[in-house]
Formats: structure tokens, sequence, C-alpha cells
């Protein structure tokens, strides 16, 4: 019966968490609000605010409460969900953080996977107050920020931002000042609720310049005080650019909040207030380059869900499969597993395939969003890498075209013959002129010497002569 109000209390409380970021009514535990880990939310204290967390882990249950305490004291209070009825708070806290004169409280603890209560009291004075949490694995084991052991490997991290760690060697982050915000403000907390026989050892802070020179330092010996931050840049020489926050200590695993934020010279804030904020959820991508071609990512290739529409500050890198490729950012720096890149490193990320390889996906990486607050959901980014020249997708044929008859040739017309040669017309023959007498001639026919002559006159003879004998053998 039990287990079913918790998860009734989850599920409405997480519905009107993700609404607005007004937390009434959660004034006892059965109306206490859901919160996600990572999640930075705005309250008043007003009443007794409850909160329900859910920590799949154990490990190390850290909760930041951040408030003005010359506003009205605020306190906190972790209950397990063991005892819980419905007619009386859970059991006794499993840990608090009841300070007097702090701008802060802070739980860290370790415990069993499950279900927990966070109660936020104090003076009911109408204080405003953020409040966020998150789990560590228990040292020795690494923060998600490591390895970020040098101003070299130092993690980036967005304004407002609450970057939690475990403090086992030294912790290096940058930050970006932009012009007319060069007051920096830091806060750093720690150790506040651990049980005084646990002796988890001092932690300090320290603001670095660009080239790695101290500029200012937060080193309170005194055991459970939190170190704090505020530098005017100007009257200290410097402008905007980049700047480093040092976390360092005794090494012992020693859980931290961090935050800061960049604010005028001239204001009068004394500590970074961490903003209210849903964590952004990642969604899973896939980009595409040819084969022996980079890919070059842009912002818009991390995409993700924001409740708020902010926009992307950083991302972590992870479980990195790279198919024998390499994933650079800034001209040749390798990425690491689990790096924080901020958007203009994000910007010039660049994966190159191994050569001659293609594969769908080639490569993959995790990957979560960050917004002003750490993401929570993790999601895939697949590279695919593709012929450089993908074979056209088959046309169909084309049949060929009709074979059309040939013309027959049109019928040769005979040609005309030549028309009949006309046999020439031989001239009249010529009559021969009557030859003109003489008049000294006479002109008898018996004169041999006219038309008659002596031609004439024998062929006549012959005729005459073969007659005869025709007709002399003829009478025989």
């Amino acid at each position: 019966m039990r287990s079913t109000i918790l998860a009734i209390l989850a599920i409405v409380s997480l519905t009107q968490a993700t609404a607005n970021n007004d937390t009434e009514p959660n004034t006892d535990w059965q109306d206490a609000l859901a919160l996600p880990q990572g999640r930075t939310v705005a309250g008043t204290q007003s009443d007794d605010d409850w909160y329900l967390i859910n920590a799949p882990t154990g490990d190390r249950i850290v909760v930041d409460l951040t408030f003005t305490h010359a506003e009205g004291d605020i306190d906190m209070r972790l209950y397990d969900d063991k005892e819980p009825t419905l007619d009386s708070v859970p059991g006794s806290p499993r840990a608090e953080s009841t300070t007097h004169d702090s701008d802060h409280e802070f739980i860290v603890v370790s415990d069993d996977p499950g279900t927990y209560f966070i109660r936020v009291i104090g003076a009911n004075a109408g204080n405003s107050y953020t409040l966020t949490w998150t789990e560590l694995p228990s040292p020795p084991a690494d923060d998600g920020f490591e390895e970020n052991d040098s101003s070299a490997a130092a993690k980036f991290i967005a304004e407002s931002v609450v970057a939690f760690g475990s403090q086992s060697d030294e912790d290096w982050y940058s930050i970006e000042i932009a012009p007319g915000n060069e007051r920096v403000l830091a806060s750093l907390r720690f150790r506040k609720a651990y049980p005084t026989t646990t002796n988890w050892g001092d932690l300090d802070l320290f603001l670095y310049d660009g080239d790695g020179n101290l500029i200012d330092e937060s080193a309170n010996p005194d055991r459970g005080v939190n170190e704090a931050l505020n530098v005017n840049l100007i009257d200290e020489g410097y402008a905007e650019g980049t700047y480093y926050l040092l976390v360092d200590g005794d090494d012992t695993g020693d859980a931290h909040a961090l935050n800061w934020a960049g604010v005028s010279p001239a204001s009068t804030t004394a500590f970074p207030v961490p903003a209210a904020n849903e964590p952004p959820q990642a969604i899973t991508n896939t980009v595409t380059t040819l084969v022996n071609t980079a890919y070059h990512f842009a912002l818009t290739d991390f995409t993700y869900h924001d409740a708020e529409g902010d926009s992307l500050v950083s991302a972590v890198l992870s479980t990195l499969s790279l198919g024998g490729g390499t994933l650079t950012h800034s001209d040749g720096i390798a990425v690491n597993d689990t790096d924080t890149l901020s958007a203009a490193l994000l910007a010039t990320l660049v994966y190159t395939p191994p050569t001659d390889s293609i594969g769908s996906p080639m490569a993959t990486f995790d990957f979560t969003v960050n917004d002003l607050n750490m993401g929570t959901v993790t999601a895939q980014m697949n590279i695919n890498v593709i012929s450089a020249t993908p074979l056209p997708p088959d046309e169909p044929e084309v049949p060929d075209e009709p074979v059309t008859p040939e013309v027959p040739d049109e019928p040769v017309t005979p040609e005309a013959p030549d028309e009949p040669i006309t046999s020439e017309v031989p001239d009249d023959p010529v009559t021969p002129e009557a030859p003109v007498a003489d008049e000294s001639v006479p002109t008898d026919n018996s004169s041999s010497s006219g038309a008659f002559g002596p031609v004439w006159l024998f062929s006549l003879l012959l005729a005459l002569i073969f007659r005869n004998k025709w007709v002399s053998r003829k009478i025989k």
C-alpha cells in the first residue's frame, strides 16, 4: 500500500514540477513534489516544503540548498521512506544541515537505492531559495568531470550551473567572463551534514587567469566552512575572457557543489544564485559523411528537448566507439571519454573516419546536453560513412523504337525514248541544168556531143546485146 501511494505521489508531483517552478502546495510529505536528479527548483520558504527524490544507486546522495541568510534562516533534512505512515512524518532524519549563519546548506549521505524525502524548513519568512541534488560515485571512483587535473584539461561549466564533484585530486574548471560582467562570484559548498565523527578533510577555492596566474583564493582552514570568491577583475587589471576555478584540498574524495556568476563590477551581490531550471533531455541523432571525408559537427547536430527552450551550453561525450577513426576538437585535440565540451568547442568537433572504410554506423558516442544545469538524459550520436559514388537506382529499360518499314522507291518511269531520228531528207536531186545550147553547135540528137553522147550509146548497145542473147536462148 505504501509503495503504491509513493508511486502515485511521484507521478502527480512530477507533472506539477514539469509544469512550473511554483512548488506549492507541498507542505507535508504526502504532497511532496517530485524533483528529478539534476533539476534546480526555485521555492519560497513560508512553510515546510517537501520534495520526493529517487536515488537509483544510493552511492552518495548530494543535496544543495542556496538562499540569502540575511532574509531568514533556512535548513533542510533528508528522510528515507522506511517508516512513513499516512498520519505522521517519515521516521527520523537520515541526515540534516542546520547552520545558522550561512547562505548554504549541504547534505551528503551514502545509503541504499530508493526513494527519499527532502524537507526544507526555516523561519517561514518568505525567503527565496534554490534546491538541487545529484548522486556521486563513492571514492575512489571519479566524478563526471574527470580527468580535469590541470588547467589544460579544465572542464567548462556555464554560469549559474551547479557542478557536483568529488575532490580526490586537483579539479580544474574553465569559465568565460563576458564584457560588462567582470566581477566574478564563486561559491564552493561541501561536507555540511557529515557525521561529526567523519573527517573528510578541507577544501579550498582558487581563481586563475587564462595564463595560469593566481588572482585570488578562498582557503579558510576552519573545517565545515564554505569557500567563496568575490573578485572585481577590473580592479585587478583584467578584463573579459577565459578564467579558471580550482578546487583543491586533502584528496579524500570529499563531495562538493560549485557554481559561479559574472556580474557588473558595480554590483553589490555577494554570491552567485543558481538559476531555477529543468535539465535538458538529449535526443538520439544520426549524421552522415562520405568515405575518406571528415565530418564537421554543428551545434544543431546535438539534438535535445528543453522545457524552458534554453540554448545549449555544453555537452558531455561518453562511451566513445569510433570504429578506427578519430574524434577531435580545436584543430586536433583528442576527445576523451566523459569530456565536457562547451558550445564553442562542440562547433570545432570533427570525426575523421578510417581510410577507405564505410559503415552505417561507422562510429557512435553517447552525449548529454547541458544548459544552465547538467543534463541527465543520455542519447546516442550515430555517424554513418557511405560510398563516395553511390550507384544510382536502376533506370527502367527503354524499349527500342519500332522499326519503320522502308518506303519502296517510287516506280521508275521509263525514260521516254528519244524521238526517232528522222532521216535526213536528202536534198532534192539536183537537176542538171540543161546545157545551154551553144548557138554555134547543132542541136539534133545525132550529135555525139549532146545529152546522148558516147556513154549513153554504149550502155544502150550492151543492153540490146544481152536482150538478144536472152531471146535467142528462150527460142531454143
